[in-house]
């Protein structure tokens, strides 16, 4: 099996565990700080990283690893991904020159070297005891020590000798999230529109964190917080579409005729206060003095027995 040694991965969608009625835990969330329960298609239970409100922000979904945000000050290029190896269960890790790809579909790398028993121990160090013993460590030596000494990974991580750690960004579920509020000053409509903004390709937020093995390297890092542009844009489209303005179409369930006497209840130039039943307070505040909206228009819709009562801008009010 040609990926045997080569291909190392999070197992982040639990697709390498146990069968689908005992699938054990995928990558172990717990590891990380905020943890909280979810489930996978199959209803097993999982970990995943949630926020402060129990929205989760990683769940288990198939990612790919991505170049870090660590890079060099002078050519202002990535440093790509770090893999280090170790054969003394993580006692101690260690760089070997190889031929290293990140997988398209998963969170995990492929070592593309032709011979993996050329990717020998920097410390020279051989095999010590059991079958292999004194032979060259490397890591192909050190995977077969792992199987014929019957280690066991899942049973138990601390057993199993050799170990692959990537150093990464990873993309999270979590949005960067903002929202502008209705300024009460400059809006004299009471009714709050909302519009959701998809900004997924203006802005972003990427921190490389402390557990880098880059964090006290002295290396700078693509460090990005745009929530202050992202709420800035939002501000402006807000603004641009934010006026003293109820100019609009109020329609009425039925005829509204003056309940037989001939007279409506209203009539062109009249304010409306308010919208009874929906809670719908119409006033608005200018320049120290109450308006509303005043009807301009009145169409009867006889056939279909309601009617439109069309109102102006709240500038061209009268005060009350």
């Amino acid at each position: 099996k040609r990926s045997v040694g080569r291909k190392w991965c999070l197992n982040e969608s639990g697709r390498y565990s146990a069968a689908v009625y005992d699938r054990g835990l995928p990558f172990d969330f717990r590891s990380l700080t905020g943890t909280g329960q979810v489930f996978d298609k199959y209803g097993n239970p999982v970990d995943a990283i949630v926020n402060g409100s129990g929205k989760r922000i990683f769940a288990p979904f198939d990612r790919q690893l991505l170049p870090c945000l660590t890079f060099d000050s002078d050519t202002l290029n990535s440093v790509g991904f770090k893999v280090e190896f170790s054969f003394d269960s993580g006692v101690t890790w260690q760089v070997i020159p190889a031929a290293i790809s990140s997988l398209p579909s998963e969170a995990g790398i492929y070592i593309e070297e032709p011979n993996l028993a050329e990717m020998v121990d920097k410390l020279e160090s051989e095999i010590s005891g059991g079958t292999l013993d004194g032979i060259q460590m490397n890591l192909f030596t050190s995977l077969a020590d792992d199987k014929l000494n019957s280690r066991s990974f899942k049973a138990d991580p601390n057993e199993w000798h050799t170990r692959v750690r990537v150093t990464a960004s990873i993309q999270l579920d979590q949005r960067l999230r903002t929202f502008s509020d209705v300024d009460p000053a400059s809006s004299g409509s009471p009714f709050h529109h909302t519009a959701i903004y998809d900004f997924s390709d203006k802005y972003s937020f990427t921190q490389r964190t402390t557990s880098s093995s880059f964090d006290s390297s002295g290396l700078p890092a693509w460090n990005i917080d745009q929530g202050d542009k992202l709420f800035d844009h939002l501000t402006a489209i807000r603004q641009a579409n934010e006026d003293m303005s109820i100019n609009g179409l109020f329609t009425l369930d039925r005829l509204w005729l003056g309940e037989g006497a001939g007279q409506a209840e209203f009539a062109l130039g009249d304010g409306i206060e308010s919208i009874t039943g929906r809670d719908y307070d119409l006033s608005a505040s200018l320049n120290n003095a109450t308006v509303y909206p005043e009807i301009i228009e009145i169409i009867y819709l006889g056939q279909k027995q309601k009617m439109n009562l069309v109102t102006r801008d709240l500038r061209l009010a009268q005060e009350i």
